[in-house]
């Protein structure tokens, strides 16, 4: 079923981007890009992040990699963490 195949969630002609992520050789994937808010400092302090979610076999994410969507360039604030039983991954970004 759908644990096999998400490219039906990450349908670039839907509402997912095609990214690249600048390695050598570049790897091509498709993420969702969105904004989250995360708390800081026990609730007392509440930043909008832009966050990125992709198939978790599509690509690697690390902190401090960079990755083009569309015109911009994006550097990857954490390590991708799995999410949704570890078929999708998530992190947030910051523009480079």
């Amino acid at each position: 079923m759908f644990t096999e195949d998400l490219s039906v969630f990450f349908d670039t002609a839907e509402f997912a981007t095609a990214c690249t992520l600048q390695t050598v050789p570049p790897v091509p994937f498709s993420g969702i890009l969105s904004e989250a808010d995360e708390e800081m400092l026990q609730g007392y302090v509440t930043g909008t992040v832009r966050e990125i979610r992709w198939p978790t076999a599509a690509a690697t994410l690390l902190e401090g990699q960079l990755i083009t969507a569309g015109a911009a360039t994006w550097r990857v604030l954490r390590d991708g963490r799995k999410v949704n039983d570890g078929l999708e991954s998530q992190t947030y970004l910051v523009e480079a």
